[in-house]
């Protein structure tokens, strides 16, 4: 194993930070543009998303208006013949039938009004709220009662699935932009990636999803700047020299013999395995992520801080939708976990770079060491923020962490908790923030 002294690092460090400012001097006014392009490129998606369903329910009345007075007292003998299976509790024959109107005349409100109905009546409320909310958006005269059934049902049904959660991501992707940044020797080389929206969470059928990943769509209106790598050990060392910080006191979980154990002498300097510069920190807390970030703000004047989940999922994703980000299998040579690759697992970070990164350019957001987030912990994602910031409501005594580690294994094994579902793009996990493991590390993430 090649290393060098702390001082050596830093020197290397200071050499290429200079050469790289050199060659980026225009940095700061880049990144000014690119957060305001970024904003106005979210502004008009925004408004295009709030007129999209007043333009649907345009599109579907001028669809029916055109019917020709044959074709629109059949689909009337067809929603009656609809009615008469549904008294009969055919509600799947009914369903079907009711679905086939809405194909032709698609502002029948009588069509969506029994629609819903049969969809409620087999379970799907999902389907039943939007039919619902489709039947009480167009006019019909002398209706009245039947807008009142409407309103009294969608009291009791969910609030519709937004159409968007389906849609595929969309990235802002901006010419010009800058695609790197590095503000002090001793700070995160970073990865300016772009912003856009997404879906969080992932929906029934994606193998061994677990509850709690309500899926809901999120808007990231400006770029953000991830670090490239995990924090290494050498820029987690220059920080606590430079404050003094205590990342020690309390020990650490240590990995001996098949299971980690409270080592009241491990720490992020002896986590359990021989370590360079180069490689990812372990043995951090929550807190001292907090106070690393906090650090980087007051040194380097811009604003760091540990990323949001939003915004960590988002980074992870790529503008991808699989499991991972590769695909909707663990697969070999992807992440650093036990089983991940060929031959024996090395049970330890590696240092970034040993994996290929995503398609945003970031290493090693699967596997190698669990990553620290802001947020307090929420069973699920009901009420959640949609603007990418961290929910800092909910149970405040646990944070969120993310990503798995060199500890989680490639193949699900019965009652294993280092199961692969734990490496997906949309898992989450809350955890006591004072834990320090020796599978535990931290990303952060820069405002601009």
């Amino acid at each position: 194993m090649t290393s060098v002294t702390q001082d050596e690092w830093d020197t290397l460090r200071a050499e290429r930070f200079k050469a790289w400012r050199a060659d980026h001097s225009d940095i700061d006014a880049r990144l000014g543009w690119a957060k305001a392009e970024t904003a106005a490129l979210a502004a008009r998606r925004g408004a295009e998303r709030a007129g999209r369903w007043a333009a649907m329910c345009a599109e579907y009345a001028t669809r029916s208006a055109r019917l020709s007075d044959a074709e629109t007292a059949r689909a009337g003998q067809r929603v009656r013949e609809a009615g008469e299976l549904a008294r009969a509790s055919d509600w799947k024959g009914a369903g079907g039938l009711y679905a086939a109107v809405l194909e032709t005349d698609p502002a029948n409100v009588d069509a969506h009004f029994g629609l819903a109905q049969a969809l409620r009546a087999q379970d799907d409320l999902a389907g039943a709220a939007l039919h619902m909310s489709l039947a009480a958006s167009f006019p019909k005269p002398g209706a009245g009662h039947g807008y009142f059934n409407c309103m009294m049902a969608m009291q009791r049904l969910p609030v519709p699935e937004d159409p968007a959660l389906r849609e595929p991501p969309v990235i802002f992707r901006l010419d010009g932009a800058p695609g790197e940044l590095w503000d002090a020797p001793t700070a995160p080389v970073m990865t300016v990636i772009p912003g856009g929206e997404y879906t969080m969470g992932s929906f029934e059928g994606e193998a061994n999803r677990p509850d709690g990943e309500t899926p809901h769509r999120v808007t990231l209106a400006y770029p953000l700047a991830v670090s490239t790598a995990d924090v290494t050990r050498g820029e987690f060392a220059a920080f606590v020299a430079a404050t003094g910080h205590d990342a020690e006191t309390g020990g650490c979980q240590i990995f001996r013999n098949g299971a980690f154990q409270m080592d009241p002498e491990g720490c992020w300097r002896r986590p359990g395995f021989e370590q360079t510069n180069d490689e990812a920190v372990t043995c951090v807390s929550y807190h001292d992520g907090v106070a690393y970030a906090e650090w980087l703000s007051k040194t380097t004047g811009h604003s760091y801080r540990l990323p949001s989940e939003a915004e960590w999922e988002y980074a992870v994703r790529g503008g991808t939708t699989t499991s991972y980000y590769w695909g909707e299998e663990i697969g070999l040579g992807h992440a650093n976990c036990d089983g991940c690759s060929a031959g024996e697992p090395c049970l330890k970070p590696l240092p970034g770079g040993a994996f290929s990164p995503n398609p945003f350019g970031l290493y090693d957001v699967v596997g190698n060491v669990w990553k620290w987030l802001a947020d307090a912990w929420n069973p699920d994602y009901v009420g959640a923020p949609s603007d990418g910031s961290a929910w800092l409501e909910g149970v405040t005594v646990l944070r969120g962490r993310r990503g798995g580690s060199w500890f989680n294994i490639s193949e699900h094994r019965a009652g294993d908790v280092r199961a692969p579902f734990r490496l997906r793009s949309a898992a989450r996990f809350g955890s006591l923030p004072d834990l320090r493991y020796s599978s535990f590390g931290m990303r952060v993430v820069r405002d601009v």
